[in-house]
């Protein structure tokens, strides 16, 4: 089957890794193009050609950037929802329905509850997510130069994290029943990986590891229960609901894009200098930031469409823009920014975030 561009641009960002980011586009010629950027220490940025999105993908995927089982099992998925809604062989590949193209039939009785639970269960991810995306942020700070002043703010994060990993545990209880088979595992492993949280966080109390170490570790868990609500959206949520479910999934990648960004600046200014490769990787986090958030916009409703504009023209989002301008000059340390004034300013624009989530999740659960 051909791949649309919105549908190869799902594939792309289901295959990729947490804090990778990518693109998909059609030159006027008709060559389909997919650009990879990988956030490793040596920042790289490969483009793939091909006839076909397929083959773009298929080219990223046999130079090691992609797994391959990942991209065909994407295809295979959207060829059987192809079947199943009518679409020959013959159609082209602008008249395909897209994983961003809300399916018009009528939803049944299952249809409707399987999207139920996909809100109930990106509802509970989120705030779990806020809540690991905080104790990240923090625990980088607790194990640098200045961490001491921080060790006060410990105790009562992990109370919260933990609060919120129960909760999400509850809502899961009932969301998995109904859930494919990918996001069963998925959820399995993001369990595996917030039970063996405890191991870091006596790390970090003895401040016997290292900022990087922390991020690597938080982050993982912060991409298996972002793969969970991506892979329920992908597989379960069909109908005019679609267009929203996705917009969600997108403000939830910005907001943990934000996230590693407040940790590796708090870091950066901490040390007061930049870690080899680290400034290339802040660049691509934020160009990924940016990415997600243009999505949201085109898909989400209009309020909460309006409140992210808002939070991204408001003087807190003006500040954190001057901070972070400073660490794009030529050099890599000398940077004069505060690491705790970084941490609390760039948190006021990630609970912000959290605001547009909120409502729009509540307006994705409301439309039901």
């Amino acid at each position: 089957m051909f791949l649309s561009r919105p549908d190869a641009a799902s594939i792309l960002r289901f295959c990729l890794g947490a804090d990778d980011s990518g693109k998909v586009a059609e030159r006027a010629d008709g060559t389909c193009t997919v650009t990879i950027a990988l956030c490793r220490s040596s920042y790289e940025v490969t483009v793939f050609e091909g006839a076909t999105f397929e083959e773009a993908l298929q080219g990223a995927a046999a130079a090691g950037l992609l797994k391959a089982a990942c991209i065909d099992k994407q295809i295979a998925f959207l060829a059987r929802r192809a079947a199943a809604t009518g679409t020959d062989d013959g159609e082209t590949r602008e008249s395909r329905p897209t994983m961003a193209t809300a399916v018009t039939a009528p939803l049944g009785s299952h249809d409707d509850q399987v999207t139920a639970q996909f809100v109930e269960m990106t509802d509970a991810i989120s705030a779990l997510l806020h809540e690991t995306q905080r104790e990240r942020g923090i625990s980088t700070l607790f194990v640098g130069p200045d961490g001491l002043l921080f060790g006060n703010e410990l105790g009562g994060q992990w109370r919260r994290t933990d609060q919120q990993r129960a909760a999400l545990r509850a809502v899961a209880c009932d969301a998995i029943r109904l859930a494919p088979p990918a996001v069963q595992r998925r959820m399995e492993r993001a369990q595996a990986l917030l039970a063996s949280v405890g191991i870091i966080r006596g790390e970090i109390e003895e401040r016997a590891v290292s900022a990087a170490r922390v991020i690597e570790v938080y982050s993982a868990v912060n991409a298996e229960l972002l793969g969970a609500i991506d892979a329920f959206m992908v597989a379960g949520v069909v109908g005019p609901q679609r267009s929203s479910a996705l917009a969600c999934i997108c403000l939830q990648y910005a907001k943990e894009k934000t996230g590693i960004e407040r940790a590796q600046l708090a870091e950066a200014f901490s040390e007061d200098r930049f870690a080899q490769g680290q400034r290339l990787s802040v660049a691509a986090l934020i160009a990924a930031q940016s990415s997600y958030l243009h999505i949201f916009s085109a898909g989400a409703p209009r309020a909460a469409e309006q409140l992210l504009q808002q939070t991204l023209a408001s003087p807190v989002a003006a500040e954190v823009k001057r901070m972070e301008s400073v660490v794009f000059t030529d050099c890599d340390r000398g940077f004069g920014i505060d690491a705790s004034a970084w941490f609390t300013t760039m948190s006021r624009k990630i609970d912000m975030l959290a605001d547009v989530s909120s409502k729009a999740i509540a307006m994705l659960r409301a439309s039901g």
